[in-house]
Protein backbone atom coordinates (compact mmCIF):
# COMPACT_ATOMS: atom_id res chain seq x y z
CA UNK A 1 0.00 0.00 0.00
CA UNK A 2 1.41 3.55 -0.84
CA UNK A 3 0.17 6.08 1.61
CA UNK A 4 0.90 9.76 0.12
CA UNK A 5 2.34 12.09 2.71
CA UNK A 6 0.55 15.64 4.05
CA UNK A 7 2.06 18.71 2.49
CA UNK A 8 1.68 22.43 2.67
CA UNK A 9 3.52 24.80 0.47
CA UNK A 10 4.38 27.80 2.93
CA UNK A 11 5.47 31.56 2.37
CA UNK A 12 8.86 32.64 3.31
CA UNK A 13 9.90 36.29 3.42
CA UNK A 14 11.70 36.93 6.86
CA UNK A 15 8.89 34.97 8.68
CA UNK A 16 6.62 31.91 7.68
CA UNK A 17 3.28 33.64 6.26
CA UNK A 18 -0.28 32.35 8.18
CA UNK A 19 2.23 29.78 10.20
CA UNK A 20 -0.90 28.94 12.63
CA UNK A 21 -2.91 27.90 9.78
CA UNK A 22 -0.41 25.61 7.82
CA UNK A 23 -0.24 23.98 11.35
CA UNK A 24 -3.48 23.64 11.99
CA UNK A 25 -4.10 22.22 8.68
CA UNK A 26 -1.63 19.76 8.93
CA UNK A 27 -3.18 18.18 12.24
CA UNK A 28 -6.67 18.05 10.69
CA UNK A 29 -5.31 16.35 7.67
CA UNK A 30 -3.62 13.86 9.61
CA UNK A 31 -6.61 13.11 11.85
CA UNK A 32 -8.50 12.71 8.84
CA UNK A 33 -5.80 10.48 7.28
CA UNK A 34 -5.36 8.31 10.09
CA UNK A 35 -9.33 7.70 10.15
CA UNK A 36 -8.78 6.87 6.09
CA UNK A 37 -6.23 3.91 7.19
CA UNK A 38 -7.49 2.90 10.31
CA UNK A 39 -6.67 -0.64 10.09
CA UNK A 40 -3.16 0.10 8.92
CA UNK A 41 -1.78 2.87 10.94
CA UNK A 42 -0.53 5.55 9.41
CA UNK A 43 -0.69 9.23 10.24
CA UNK A 44 -1.86 8.10 14.12
CA UNK A 45 -2.25 10.64 17.00
CA UNK A 46 1.21 9.39 18.51
CA UNK A 47 3.08 9.07 15.45
CA UNK A 48 2.67 12.84 14.74
CA UNK A 49 5.44 15.45 15.16
CA UNK A 50 4.79 18.21 17.61
CA UNK A 51 4.26 21.82 15.87
CA UNK A 52 7.69 22.53 17.52
CA UNK A 53 9.72 19.81 15.54
CA UNK A 54 7.53 20.59 11.99
CA UNK A 55 8.86 24.78 12.63
CA UNK A 56 12.62 23.65 13.20
CA UNK A 57 12.84 21.57 10.35
CA UNK A 58 11.26 24.35 8.28
CA UNK A 59 13.67 26.93 10.12
CA UNK A 60 16.94 24.77 9.32
CA UNK A 61 15.60 24.44 5.23
CA UNK A 62 15.36 28.48 5.04
CA UNK A 63 18.45 28.95 6.96
CA UNK A 64 20.44 26.40 4.97
CA UNK A 65 18.95 28.41 1.88
CA UNK A 66 19.91 31.92 3.30
CA UNK A 67 16.83 33.68 5.45
CA UNK A 68 17.27 36.95 3.49
CA UNK A 69 15.53 35.39 0.42
CA UNK A 70 11.94 34.87 -0.22
CA UNK A 71 11.71 30.77 -0.59
CA UNK A 72 8.78 28.28 -0.86
CA UNK A 73 9.14 25.81 1.56
CA UNK A 74 7.33 22.82 0.93
CA UNK A 75 6.15 20.29 3.99
CA UNK A 76 6.03 16.81 4.24
CA UNK A 77 5.04 14.72 6.95
CA UNK A 78 4.67 11.33 5.76
CA UNK A 79 2.69 8.35 7.92
CA UNK A 80 4.94 7.43 10.41
CA UNK A 81 5.66 11.33 11.23
CA UNK A 82 8.75 11.70 8.96
CA UNK A 83 9.37 15.12 8.59
CA UNK A 84 10.48 16.79 5.26
CA UNK A 85 11.22 19.91 4.07
CA UNK A 86 12.74 21.22 1.07
CA UNK A 87 13.18 25.01 0.09
CA UNK A 88 13.82 26.85 -2.75
CA UNK A 89 14.38 30.62 -3.92
CA UNK A 90 10.40 31.58 -5.04
CA UNK A 91 10.37 33.65 -8.49
CA UNK A 92 7.04 34.80 -8.93
CA UNK A 93 5.75 35.03 -12.29
CA UNK A 94 6.07 37.32 -14.93
CA UNK A 95 3.00 39.29 -14.91
CA UNK A 96 0.75 39.47 -18.04
CA UNK A 97 -0.28 42.15 -20.36
CA UNK A 98 -3.06 42.75 -19.10
CA UNK A 99 -2.41 41.22 -15.29
CA UNK A 100 -5.20 38.27 -15.49
CA UNK A 101 -3.54 34.97 -15.19
CA UNK A 102 -5.51 32.81 -17.84
CA UNK A 103 -8.07 29.72 -16.17
CA UNK A 104 -9.12 27.22 -18.26
CA UNK A 105 -12.60 25.25 -17.59
CA UNK A 106 -11.16 21.62 -17.35
CA UNK A 107 -12.87 19.33 -20.50
CA UNK A 108 -14.60 16.81 -18.14
CA UNK A 109 -16.12 17.01 -14.35
CA UNK A 110 -14.90 15.68 -11.50
CA UNK A 111 -15.64 11.93 -11.30
CA UNK A 112 -13.85 11.00 -7.64
CA UNK A 113 -14.15 7.40 -6.07
CA UNK A 114 -15.20 7.58 -2.35
CA UNK A 115 -11.85 6.65 -1.23
CA UNK A 116 -10.18 9.78 -3.64
CA UNK A 117 -12.22 12.41 -1.84
CA UNK A 118 -9.73 12.23 1.23
CA UNK A 119 -7.05 13.48 -0.96
CA UNK A 120 -9.18 16.31 -2.61
CA UNK A 121 -10.48 17.83 0.80
CA UNK A 122 -6.83 17.31 2.56
CA UNK A 123 -3.47 18.61 0.46
CA UNK A 124 -1.13 15.44 0.27
CA UNK A 125 1.74 14.30 -2.55
CA UNK A 126 -1.37 12.36 -4.00
CA UNK A 127 -2.16 14.85 -6.68
CA UNK A 128 -3.06 13.13 -9.84
CA UNK A 129 -6.69 14.36 -9.98
CA UNK A 130 -4.67 17.96 -10.48
CA UNK A 131 -1.58 16.64 -12.33
CA UNK A 132 -4.01 15.00 -14.96
CA UNK A 133 -6.46 17.74 -15.33
CA UNK A 134 -3.12 20.17 -16.21
CA UNK A 135 -2.46 17.78 -18.40
CA UNK A 136 -5.31 17.15 -20.16
CA UNK A 137 -5.59 21.18 -20.96
CA UNK A 138 -1.96 21.92 -21.92
CA UNK A 139 -0.74 23.68 -18.62
CA UNK A 140 2.72 23.35 -18.29
CA UNK A 141 4.71 22.89 -14.54
CA UNK A 142 5.75 26.20 -15.25
CA UNK A 143 3.78 27.99 -17.66
CA UNK A 144 4.97 31.20 -19.60
CA UNK A 145 3.06 34.57 -18.33
CA UNK A 146 0.88 34.62 -21.68
CA UNK A 147 0.19 30.75 -21.46
CA UNK A 148 -2.61 29.22 -19.36
CA UNK A 149 -1.78 29.42 -15.99
CA UNK A 150 -4.29 26.64 -14.21
CA UNK A 151 -7.37 24.34 -14.90
CA UNK A 152 -10.70 25.31 -12.96
CA UNK A 153 -12.42 22.28 -11.82
CA UNK A 154 -16.19 21.19 -11.83
CA UNK A 155 -18.45 18.57 -10.48
CA UNK A 156 -20.97 16.69 -12.48
CA UNK A 157 -23.75 18.39 -11.66
CA UNK A 158 -22.28 21.93 -13.03
CA UNK A 159 -20.54 23.53 -9.29
CA UNK A 160 -16.71 24.93 -9.88
CA UNK A 161 -14.99 23.53 -6.96
CA UNK A 162 -11.05 24.86 -7.28
CA UNK A 163 -8.22 25.31 -9.55
CA UNK A 164 -5.49 22.87 -9.24
CA UNK A 165 -2.89 24.93 -7.40
CA UNK A 166 -5.23 27.77 -6.11
CA UNK A 167 -8.59 28.31 -4.55
CA UNK A 168 -10.86 30.45 -6.68
CA UNK A 169 -13.60 33.74 -5.76
CA UNK A 170 -16.25 35.06 -7.80
CA UNK A 171 -17.66 38.66 -7.33
CA UNK A 172 -21.13 38.71 -7.73
CA UNK A 173 -21.48 42.38 -6.78
CA UNK A 174 -18.85 45.07 -7.20
CA UNK A 175 -16.40 43.93 -4.30
CA UNK A 176 -18.63 41.28 -2.70
CA UNK A 177 -16.50 38.32 -3.44
CA UNK A 178 -17.69 34.41 -2.62
CA UNK A 179 -16.11 31.00 -2.89
CA UNK A 180 -17.32 27.68 -3.30
CA UNK A 181 -18.12 26.14 0.56
CA UNK A 182 -16.35 23.30 1.75
CA UNK A 183 -19.12 20.45 2.30
CA UNK A 184 -19.69 16.87 1.77
CA UNK A 185 -21.25 16.97 -1.52
CA UNK A 186 -18.30 18.35 -3.42
CA UNK A 187 -14.51 17.85 -2.75
CA UNK A 188 -12.77 21.20 -1.84
CA UNK A 189 -9.30 21.76 -0.48
CA UNK A 190 -9.53 24.40 2.39
CA UNK A 191 -6.74 26.48 1.71
CA UNK A 192 -4.61 27.96 4.04
CA UNK A 193 -4.90 31.88 2.60
CA UNK A 194 -9.25 30.82 1.90
CA UNK A 195 -9.40 30.04 5.56
CA UNK A 196 -7.76 33.42 6.30
CA UNK A 197 -10.23 35.85 3.67
CA UNK A 198 -12.79 33.79 5.57
CA UNK A 199 -12.01 34.84 8.82
CA UNK A 200 -11.21 38.67 7.67
CA UNK A 201 -14.54 38.48 6.37
CA UNK A 202 -13.32 39.53 2.84
CA UNK A 203 -14.95 36.31 1.21
CA UNK A 204 -18.10 34.44 1.61
CA UNK A 205 -19.22 31.25 0.72
CA UNK A 206 -22.05 30.64 -1.48
CA UNK A 207 -22.19 27.60 -4.32
CA UNK A 208 -21.42 28.74 -7.82
CA UNK A 209 -22.09 27.02 -10.73
CA UNK A 210 -20.88 27.78 -14.37
CA UNK A 211 -24.21 29.66 -15.55
CA UNK A 212 -23.38 32.08 -12.66
CA UNK A 213 -20.01 32.10 -13.37
CA UNK A 214 -20.88 32.87 -16.87
CA UNK A 215 -23.23 35.72 -16.07
CA UNK A 216 -20.37 37.48 -13.40
CA UNK A 217 -17.93 37.64 -16.11
CA UNK A 218 -21.20 39.08 -18.40
CA UNK A 219 -21.54 41.61 -16.46
CA UNK A 220 -18.06 43.00 -15.34
CA UNK A 221 -17.30 41.05 -12.12
CA UNK A 222 -13.93 39.64 -11.73
CA UNK A 223 -12.48 36.51 -10.78
CA UNK A 224 -9.48 35.80 -8.38
CA UNK A 225 -7.54 32.57 -7.51
CA UNK A 226 -5.50 32.95 -4.15
CA UNK A 227 -3.23 30.58 -2.26
CA UNK A 228 -0.72 30.86 0.80
CA UNK A 229 2.44 30.61 -1.69
CA UNK A 230 1.50 32.95 -4.11
CA UNK A 231 -1.21 35.74 -2.45
CA UNK A 232 -4.64 36.71 -4.47
CA UNK A 233 -4.21 37.35 -8.29
CA UNK A 234 -7.09 38.17 -10.76
CA UNK A 235 -7.40 35.59 -13.52
CA UNK A 236 -9.59 35.32 -17.17
CA UNK A 237 -11.78 32.63 -17.64
CA UNK A 238 -11.69 30.44 -20.98
CA UNK A 239 -14.52 28.34 -21.15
Amino acid sequence: MTVPSLLSTVHFSGSFALLDGHLRRLRRSAAALAAHYHDAGPFANEKMPSDEAIVAAMRAAVDKMGSGAEQRVRVLVDGEGEVRVEASVFERPAATAHGDRVVVLDDRPLRETHDGLVFMRNKTSERRVYDDARARRGVAAAPASDAVFDVLLYTEDGYVTECCIANIAVEIERDRWVTPPVSDLRPILPGVYREWLLAQGQLEEMPIDIDLLKDCISRGMRVKCFNALRGEYFVTIRF
